[in-house]
């Protein structure tokens, strides 16, 4: 863990820095002095809390695995340096322990031995789990489970026509209006795609997954 505490020094230093955002915020006209206080004190705890959490997590999750299967080296490049600044970023802004255990999760799989992964894919995954709420990310993984048949549905719900109805009914947690939405969001992140085209009854509101979620869906498990 020495390699990983001393990455995060320097990442806590770099984060610490907000002399100019301080001082755009302070140039805000009437409330900029009140922000400033609220982000240098209260604000700073909370995100001082965010990360320690974070570091938290990431700890547990390291010290499980073999250290003959931690990549060290991983750390010392720019990209791993990159990629532990943003993590940083996207945990200082979530009060939400769910995201935390994922952002951790990214980390502890990118500093594996053998991973295959392109360049860009860690940084990507943070993305999306920043962009959705912890409820989208659950329609997310309840619609890749049916979608790859590892939860089995009746003949019945699967003539349910479209995946917002069949998801509600699968699941009664979520509302099938709500579900539409989420859809629609899930789709911009680029993890589905709705199926388009003409067929006799096609109404709309089908997806298809994307080799991009096939490689999310392990982060979320847990979740």
């Amino acid at each position: 863990m020495t390699v990983i505490k001393d990455t995060f020094i320097k990442v806590s230093k770099v984060y610490s820095d907000q002399t100019l955002i301080r001082a755009g915020i302070n140039v805000i006209p009437y409330v900029g002095g009140s922000i400033d206080i609220l982000l240098s004190s209260a604000g700073q705890n909370f995100v001082i809390k965010r990360i320690e959490k974070f570091i938290e997590h990431l700890e547990n999750q390291v010290s499980q695995l073999d250290a003959s299967k931690i990549n060290s080296d991983f750390l010392k490049t720019e990209l791993g340096f990159d990629l532990i600044v943003k993590a940083f970023n996207s945990a200082s802004k979530t009060r939400q322990d769910e995201k935390l255990k994922l952002y951790a999760k990214i980390i502890k799989e990118s500093i594996i031995l053998g991973k295959e992964y392109q360049e860009d894919e860690p940084e990507t995954y943070l993305r999306i789990i920043e962009d959705l709420s912890v409820k989208e990310l659950k329609v997310a993984k309840c619609l890749f489970d049916i979608k790859e048949k590892i939860v089995i549905l009746t003949e019945e719900e699967q003539m349910k026509g479209n995946d917002a109805a069949i998801l509600a009914n699968k699941y009664p947690e979520f509302d099938k209006d709500e579900l539409i939405s989420i859809l629609v969001r899930l789709e911009r992140t680029g993890l589905i795609r709705e199926l388009v085209g003409m067929y006799l009854g096609y109404m709309g509101g089908q997806y298809l997954i994307n080799p991009l979620f096939k490689k999310f869906i392990k982060y979320m498990d847990g979740l």
